[in-house]
């Protein structure tokens, strides 16, 4: 009787960890168009307050709770959108998006894309990390920095 309650338990702790890996293929598409749809909503909102209604809704579908939180939090700390790390985007950027797989850490996305000056032709890296896990069936992203 131990042995079968022992592994039952196991069997389910097996489970509720791989429930919450992702596949990178997956994930890689996940964050490409989620990226994609936040830059271009900040790029293209003239209105302020809509564009504001519309990332807050595009979090919603993409985030935890808990990463909404680590974005409020980051938001205040910096005086910019954790998401592009900046305070506009452009969808110029978007040509140059790449997403990778951090491949020590499980679940870890590194997201970055590459902006020029128009004056000066200096090129800027930005980079955002990201944990992205399966919850509730669905991929989210439940971290950044």
């Amino acid at each position: 009787m131990n042995k079968l309650i022992f592994t039952l338990l196991l069997t389910a702790f097996s489970l509720n960890l791989s429930a919450q890996n992702s596949d990178p293929d997956k994930a890689i598409a996940f964050l490409k168009s989620f990226y994609t749809a936040y830059i271009t909503e900040v790029s293209s909102s003239h209105d302020g307050h809509q564009m504001e209604n519309n990332l807050s809704s595009l979090r919603r579908k993409y985030f935890t709770a808990h990463c909404e939180k680590r974005y409020e939090l980051l938001g205040e700390q910096t005086d910019a959108d954790p998401v592009i790390k900046a305070q506009d985007s452009d969808v110029r950027l978007l040509k140059t998006l790449s997403v990778k797989k951090d491949l020590k850490k499980t679940n870890v996305y590194a997201v970055s894309y590459t902006d020029t000056n128009a004056i000066s032709k200096v090129k800027t890296v930005t980079t955002i990390n990201l944990e992205v896990i399966t919850y509730k069936g669905d991929l989210k992203i439940n971290f950044l920095w």
